[in-house]
């Protein structure tokens, strides 16, 4: 592509920014953000520049991708933060969590239930993935671990769902410490879930549109996978969910990135030596256990929520597996 090509890139690309509200006066692109360099021919690729870092000597390239760190933070952090999170389940799961202190953490693959397109809707509408096929996305999503979290247990329509018409427990979790060492901080994220009321990625796909039209090429957006694990449909947002999510595709993609330089791989960013992958072949669920104290952070259990038809006897249970700091009362 010449420059006055990629000019005209830059001009297609900012005038569907302009067009979008969200976006206006948050990103601008120029010629210069763009390779010429396009690899197989049918992708714009971005550039990249030299980043210097710690001292003279240390330089790292970045891709002058104006639009992923827009998707990094459109699912807000939740890191750091020391509020209580809720979530809700079956009473003797909760029990068996308080007895054990550790979560267990599902594959996005075993929640097809509550929503048949979690993840994979957001791909398929916007996503620009090489060889993206359902089977590629099932396989990622049997290594994509999450726990739900909500900021509220007083949503009706979820005891009726989650919380097993009152006969469930909602726990309330808070994170009393989180590691400060950036190699694990690095190895999960805690974000809110975004509810997208159909339209508000729609740039995305009139960007490529235009794009494909103008020069049969489309742009590469980097970012995108990442923010369909926090991505739902806006008829969701009752939920109010944040996710603690653990990516073990991500992380092995990593440690091919270190294979093909002929590095090993550091055991300190090797999710398999925290949390290792385990499969019930049952229920065909692929899911990893989180003690409560572990490296990356501590989580405790403090108010316990039972549902209106447990019984007094399941209370007394739930009270002796729990803190004794811990409140534990039932909804009226």
């Amino acid at each position: 592509m010449t420059m006055t090509d990629l000019k005209e890139v830059a001009d297609i690309i900012n005038k569907v920014i302009e067009a979008t509200p969200h976006l206006k006066g948050q990103i601008s692109v120029q010629p210069q953000d763009f390779s010429f360099s396009d690899g197989t021919g049918k992708i714009i690729y971005w550039g990249e520049e030299k980043i210097i870092t710690g001292n003279s000597t240390e330089i790292e390239l970045n891709a002058k991708d104006k639009f992923k760190i827009y998707f990094e933070n459109v699912a807000q952090n939740r890191k750091l933060d020391y509020g209580q999170f809720y979530h809700l389940l079956k009473f003797d799961y909760a029990l068996t969590t308080l007895q054990n202190k550790e979560i267990q953490l599902s594959a996005l693959s075993y929640l097809w239930d509550n929503d048949p397109s979690e993840q994979t809707e957001f791909l398929r509408r916007h996503g620009f993935l090489k060889n993206l096929v359902d089977d590629k996305i099932e396989e990622i999503k049997n290594k994509v671990f999450i726990f739900c979290f909500s900021d509220s247990f007083r949503a009706e329509n979820a005891w009726k769902l989650y919380g097993q018409n009152e006969t469930g427990i909602a726990l309330g979790f808070r994170f009393i410490e989180y590691s400060d060492d950036t190699a694990h901080t690095d190895l999960y994220q805690l974000k809110d879930v975004v509810y997208d009321s159909g339209y508000d990625f729609d740039f995305i796909n009139e960007i490529q549109f235009r794009l494909k039209k103008k020069f049969n090429k489309r742009l590469f957006f980097g970012g995108l996978s990442n923010l369909s694990k926090f991505y739902k449909r806006a008829k969701y947002a009752w939920e109010r969910e944040a996710r603690l999510c653990f990516d073990y595709q991500a992380n092995e993609d990593y440690a091919e990135t270190f294979q093909k330089m002929n590095l090993a791989f550091p055991d300190e960013i090797n999710l398999e030596n925290f949390f290792p992958k385990q499969h019930d072949t049952t229920s065909d669920r692929h899911f990893i256990k989180v003690p409560f104290d572990n490296k990356l952070f501590k989580l405790k259990v403090s108010e316990v929520i039972c549902g209106k038809n447990i019984s007094d006897a399941q209370i007394a249970q739930l009270k002796a597996q729990a803190d004794t700091d811990t409140t534990v009362w039932r909804r009226q």
